[in-house]
């Protein structure tokens, strides 16, 4: 396995719009390959904006961003190696869920047979080879939950960048969910989540990465912060406050 991170940013600041407050200010971190982090931080962080400079959708205003070693922007052939998942995210309307996923597969550069081939596997894995002919105006909002889920592995990433992936999620999706990332580091896959539910940090990710205010709080493995959950809900609260107050 490779020793390089899966994720470098070198003195990273992003602002939206002159004049505005940045929502990255000077951040510095890296994200293991091979491993699941998870990314922390009240409302208004940062982590979404990070996640979208990591996914190419946006460049930063200022720093060094590095995503299996390359500068992640679009037509770029790093970008065929991640999968990224955000709450925005949705399936086109007028396609099949099938037909959606095989999609997104040749929009990664999947060819389009192979594509449809991968579409069928993964829609199998996740239980919804009987929707594969449906709409998703059809499916309930867990089952499109789950065909998201599925749509951003269908291409084979290396690297998974998911934002807030539980929201919505019925008990059949969060199981597709823990199980994804569970299974990703055996299949030589990293992770970077961003979530807010402490027992999902706790039970599957090793590494966490703390935001307050567009800066890095914390990073190390979780069980380092905290001995147990109930303790690391203190020390992060306690991190938040702190970050809150240097920022008014």
């Amino acid at each position: 396995m490779s020793t390089s991170p899966a994720v470098r940013l070198i003195g990273v600041t992003k602002r939206y719009a002159p004049g505005r407050v940045p929502a990255l200010v000077d951040l510095t971190l890296e994200v293991p390959a091979g491993a699941v982090t998870a990314l922390v931080g009240a409302n208004g962080s940062g982590k979404s904006t990070l996640l979208r400079l990591l996914s190419g959708l946006l460049q930063p205003t200022e720093g060094v961003v590095e995503v299996l070693g390359q500068a992640p922007r679009r037509g770029t052939d790093v970008m065929r190696r991640i999968g990224y998942a955000s709450v925005e995210d949705r399936l086109w309307p007028e396609l099949t869920v099938a037909e959606n996923l095989a999609y997104r597969a040749s929009l990664r550069g999947v060819a389009h047979d192979l594509a449809q081939t991968a579409a069928e596997e993964i829609l199998a894995r996740f239980g919804l080879a009987d929707f594969a002919s449906r709409r998703p105006a059809s499916l309930s909002a867990g089952e499109r939950q789950r065909a998201l889920l599925a749509a951003t592995l269908v291409h084979g990433p290396e690297l998974l960048l998911l934002d807030e992936p539980s929201t919505a999620l019925d008990i059949l999706a969060q199981g597709d969910l823990h199980r994804l990332l569970e299974e990703a580091p055996r299949a030589g896959r990293s992770v970077l989540i961003a979530t807010h539910h402490l027992e999902e940090v706790w039970m599957l990710a090793p590494e966490l990465r703390v935001l307050g205010a567009g800066r890095l709080l914390y990073a190390g493995p979780t069980r380092a912060l905290a001995a147990t959950l109930a303790e690391l809900r203190e020390r992060l609260a306690a991190l938040f406050a702190e970050a809150s107050a240097c920022a008014a």
